[in-house]
């Protein structure tokens, strides 16, 4: 989904992100909550040499810090399937060890 930014542009987000920062009333900016999403087409463009994995990552570090600085705690959710990003190396695993944050794996 994309959502409106106050200066005009639109943002696409996670859908959990956006039901996480209504239900809490969360004030973090939409693009560090939601820094990267895998729309129809990215991993092609990913691949393709159009989108770089480390500005992925560094959007997503950034985001991080940016919002973990200004809570007592930070809950991250990954994918809904553990390989989701392996492709463009940015799994979930991959992106917690980068960001240096322990895991919780909750599956059926």
């Amino acid at each position: 989904r994309e959502i409106a930014l106050g200066d005009g542009t639109f943002h696409k987000v996670d859908q959990d992100v956006e039901v996480m920062r209504n239900q809490f009333k969360l004030t973090g900016a939409w693009e560090d909550m939601s820094p990267v999403v895998f729309p129809p087409g990215f991993t092609r463009k990913v691949i393709d040499g159009d989108i770089q994995t480390h500005d992925l990552l560094n959007r997503i570090k950034d985001a991080f810090t940016t919002l973990a600085s200004t809570a007592d705690f930070t809950l991250l959710e990954g994918s809904g399937h553990m390989g989701v990003g392996s492709i463009v190396n940015l799994n979930n695993a991959q992106v917690a060890g980068a960001l240096g944050v322990d895991v919780v794996i909750i599956a059926e």
